[in-house]
Formats: C-alpha cells, structure tokens, sequence
C-alpha cells in the first residue's frame, strides 16, 4: 500500500504497475505498509521507494528516495510530498531485495522491482 493504491502482486522480477495511480498533494503525508510474500520460511528484506519529484528520468537526486526499511515482516511508515515537487504525474519506484538494500536500478536476483505512476495535485 502507497497512499490510496493497494496492490498486491507477484514474485516477477519486474511489474509494470503504471496503471496503477497514487494520488497526493503536495505538502500531504502519504503512508506506505509494504509485506513481503514468502514461500517457505520468513527472511530479512530490504525495502526502497524512490519518486522522481522532478520529472527528470531519474532518482539520483536528493530526495527522490522517500522510503527505506528492513523486516521480516510487514514494513510501514509515511513520507511527504515535498512543495517543491513537480505538478503532474511521474514515476514511482519500488523495490525490495533481499541479503542488502537495493539502488533505484537494482534487478535483484531474490526480490522484485516494481513501477507506478504518481499524480501530484
């Protein structure tokens, strides 16, 4: 769950969620409870969230990594829309990746990369 999109979805390697659209405004909090899906036997993941606040094809800039959490378990905590943020929508990323924390262009071999679009109002 980001803000207002709940998406449950599959280990895939990479999923093209961009469809799926989070609505915020700028200056809001939006919250974030992402779960892991295990097979056998639970494992420590790594989680990152990454918005390119500035429409710039990337997420190397300074705050564009909006979320990082390690867990066994379900992860949770919020982030908020910066006012500087560009109006529009952009890209999401987010990843989680097993055995140490991902970059934004990490393929994880144990993990899943996931992209959605963002509405910024």
């Amino acid at each position: 769950n980001i803000g207002n999109v709940n998406k449950t979805s599959g280990a895939s390697g990479y999923s093209d969620f961009t469809g799926d659209v989070i609505n915020v405004t700028k200056g809001s909090s939006v919250s974030v409870s992402l779960t892991p899906g295990f097979v056998s036997g639970a494992y420590t993941e790594y989680w990152k969230v990454w918005i390119d606040w500035n429409k710039d094809g990337d997420f190397n800039d300074t705050g564009e990594e909006v979320f990082s959490q390690s867990g066994s378990s379900a992860v949770s905590g919020s982030f908020t829309v910066p006012t500087s943020a560009i109006t529009g929508t952009t890209r999401v990323r987010v990843i989680m990746q097993y055995g140490s924390a991902p970059s934004a262009c990490s393929s994880p071999n144990y993990g899943e990369v996931e992209d959605y679009t963002i509405s910024i109002q």
